[in-house]
């Protein structure tokens, strides 16, 4: 229920969790100065996967300036409550939705990332599907297991284990790019879904695979 003195804010701006508390948190914006004390309500749990929050606050009494401001709140999930797939967080205008499911399962094809531009009549792809991952280097298949820890719907951090790999010889050309593909998968640190596809950082933003879905 939410406290009567308290009101929801105008609107939520983003949400996201903090997956080692784990704690769900929101910003939103405020249009006057003098609105306090953030917090996130739970709503009665209906039937899905979701849990929805209130975004409340305490507004200013008496007048203020009309001035455009942030406000935050944070709920730490019970044990049971991380059991959700989805979270929603509704303000007065608006909600915002984040999910924890992993949605880089499926197949992709890279189209940059390695050092120098993919070679003709190659193809290098990756299939994610429940923690294993395999594909093609451009001439061997490889295989390796993969653990996420999603940060929000689009990103999080990844780890994929050891790779192992047929032994088919090609060419030289084709060799140093596998091997560069297959020293660069095994070094990523973090993925990120974006229009442009799906991106895989090693060990740092700037050094990244690129993905499309096939």
């Amino acid at each position: 229920m939410i406290n009567m003195t308290k009101k929801k804010v105008p609107t939520v701006d983003k949400i996201y969790i903090l997956t080692e508390s784990p704690i769900i948190k929101a910003s939103g914006t405020v249009s006057t100065g003098g609105w306090t004390d953030g917090e996130l309500i739970p709503r009665p749990v209906s039937s899905g996967n979701g849990l929805e929050f209130d975004f409340v606050a305490q507004p200013p009494d008496g007048l203020v300036l009309p001035v455009i401001s942030s406000i935050e709140a944070s709920y730490k999930l019970s044990p049971e409550e991380q059991n959700y797939n989805l979270y929603k967080v509704y303000a007065d205008g608006n909600h915002k939705v984040i999910s924890t499911q992993v949605n880089i399962e499926g197949s992709w094809i890279l189209k940059s990332g390695v050092e120098t531009q993919i070679l003709p009549n190659t193809k290098i792809t990756a299939e994610f599907n429940d923690g294993r991952i395999s594909g093609s280097g451009g001439c061997n298949r490889y295989f390796s297991n993969y653990t996420v820890k999603p940060l929000d719907g689009s990103s999080g951090k990844i780890q994929i284990q050891n790779i192992a790999s047929t032994l088919i010889s090609c060419s030289v050309e084709i060799d140093t790019q596998e091997r560069s593909y297959l020293n660069a998968l095994q070094q990523v640190k973090e993925y990120k879904l974006t229009d442009e596809g799906l991106i895989l950082t090693y060990p740092s933003a700037s050094s990244y695979l690129l993905f499309t879905r096939q």
